[in-house]
């Protein structure tokens, strides 16, 4: 399975998508729900992680703007039924790729975080570029 069929990059689906972008309570109970379904089919899914390290904050989090860059740019690189919010609120952003194959190889989740990591730089002010990292990107293990 390439890359290509996990992530999609078009401007008019983020658009819509900003305002599906979930708080932290949300997205940890979406999450739970996703890794409950994953685990009831035996199916899997990836759970992507970004933080902007050492980047301006205002009392721990992100400024409005960063924060808003971070996002549009994660939708950007996300299919439509995978959805997008705050790990940590304000701090860490999150995505999960819902309904990822059983067989995703190593490869190919590298690639995903490559892919991912190259559309948030595109899309974040030049100095933040270098303080990108994706930390974590893991198929659900099956029981």
């Amino acid at each position: 399975m390439s890359v290509e069929s996990i992530l999609r990059s078009s401007d008019a689906a983020a658009q819509g998508r900003l305002s599906q972008i979930y708080d932290q309570e949300a997205f940890r109970y979406l999450l739970a729900v996703e890794r409950t379904r994953a685990e009831r089919s035996y199916g899997s899914f990836l759970l992507v992680l970004v933080n902007l390290n050492n980047v301006r904050c205002r009392r721990g989090r992100l400024t409005p703007g960063i924060a808003a860059k971070l996002l549009a740019g994660l939708s950007l690189a996300v299919r439509d039924g995978d959805f997008i919010g705050w790990f940590r609120e304000g701090r860490v952003a999150g995505a999960v790729l819902t309904q990822a194959p059983d067989s995703l190889a190593p490869d190919v989740r590298r690639q995903v975080s490559q892919r991912i990591t190259a559309t948030l730089r595109e899309r974040l002010p030049a100095p933040l570029t270098g303080r990108v990292r994706v930390l974590h990107v893991q198929p659900a293990q099956k029981r």
